[in-house]
């Protein structure tokens, strides 16, 4: 249904009724302050929508679902829960009234749920990466997390996990359908991995790379580089390498011929410059213009201006040096100069009125 920002949970979607309206009945009524009964419908955005209206409401949107879903239960399984002044919103729409779905898509009814209960609590420890079968994803967030060095990558993961699952739960239903019981997604065949996928397929072989110049880590390093390739399996992204190349076809080929082409030049030009002969000096000599000559010019160069670098501050300092001497001789010498100017009279005869007596004063 386009236009509807609730499409994922309709029976449009899910083409099968694959809900329980007991479950919803129950989580509605007993549950519903937290929202827990649109975590159930799969809308995780608006169980935290109505959990916050809960509190500033002081209930009263909880109150209003428990008795929809006890009084008006024929219309609710037609267009789903009605939200208080407004109406039905397209949550759920259909999904109590459709043709069942298979069992093991109705044991899958309450995963979604499930699914934000343990991401919630264990997500920073990979337990939703364990629930889903992926377990790959689930020890390599142990690992970085107990790590000082990739410990940001466990909370970015679950930061991630954590914004799919409220925001983009689209996206989280077609990476993880045979868990949710889902239809399967058109291009589930060519899966593309996400940005955080291809950073930590970058960070262990990094480390890995890092290692191998260590020495008695060697083992690790290896550990860590076979680690990354099992990882780029597994999130696909050597599958879609392998198809990328393949959709290119004639200009992969065209392009791997003029490569070919070019280096097959330069072999012949490098042998053609080795085989020149050399030219004949006065003396009797032959001159090399090897790259050894231009290193070496390069080299005296560096010294000369190195040198000359040195010389000019060490003059520097040297005049500087002479100048604060002479400063300082002509600061002492001012110093001991005699002043002319006569000295003052002494103001210890103070008379004892506190005048100070005159100069004709014996």
């Amino acid at each position: 249904m386009i236009g509807n920002p609730f499409y994922r949970t309709t029976l449009e979607y899910w083409k099968a009724s694959t809900q329980n309206y007991t479950w919803y009945w129950v989580l509605a009524v007993f549950f519903g302050w937290a929202g827990l009964d649109m975590f159930y419908l799969r809308s995780p955005i608006a169980g935290v929508v109505k959990a916050l209206l809960n509190v500033f409401t002081l209930g009263f949107v909880w109150f209003y679902d428990a008795i929809q879903a006890s009084l008006n239960k024929d219309q609710i399984q037609v267009s789903g829960p009605i939200s208080p002044f407004y109406g039905p919103l397209g949550i759920a729409g259909g999904m109590f009234m459709g043709a069942p779905g298979t069992d093991d898509q109705m044991s899958k009814h309450a995963n979604m749920l499930l699914y934000g209960i343990v991401l919630i609590a264990t997500g920073l420890f990979g337990g939703d990466s364990f629930l889903v079968g992926d377990k790959l994803s689930g020890y390599i967030r142990i690992i970085a997390l107990v790590t000082i060095f990739f410990a940001p990558i466990a909370f970015i993961w679950w930061f991630y996990k954590l914004y799919l699952y409220f925001i983009r739960t689209d996206q989280l239903l077609d990476q993880n359908y045979e868990f949710f019981g889902a239809p399967e997604p058109a291009d589930a065949s060519s899966k593309c991995p996400n940005v955080l996928e291809i950073f930590t397929v970058w960070a262990v072989h990094t480390a890995g790379v890092v290692l191998s110049y260590i020495p008695f880590v060697g083992p690790m390093s290896q550990w860590l580089l076979n680690l990354s390739l099992k990882l780029k399996d597994a999130y696909g992204m050597v599958k879609s390498t392998v198809e990328s190349v393949q959709k290119v076809g004639p200009a992969f080929d065209s392009a791997v011929s003029a490569m070919k082409v070019q280096e097959a030049d330069i072999a012949k030009a490098e042998t053609q410059s080795q085989s020149a002969t050399p030219v004949k000096q006065a003396g009797g000599g032959y001159s090399d213009t090897t790259p050894s000559t231009n290193s070496s010019i390069f080299i005296v160069a560096i010294g000369a201006i190195i040198v000359a670098s040195f010389s000019k501050t060490f003059w520097s300092v040297y005049n500087s040096w002479k100048n604060g001497g002479k400063v300082a001789s002509n600061a002492n010498q001012r110093e001991g100069e005699i002043s002319d100017e006569p000295p003052q009279p002494d103001d210890s005869r103070a008379n004892a009125s506190g005048q100070t007596p005159r100069a004709g004063d014996a």
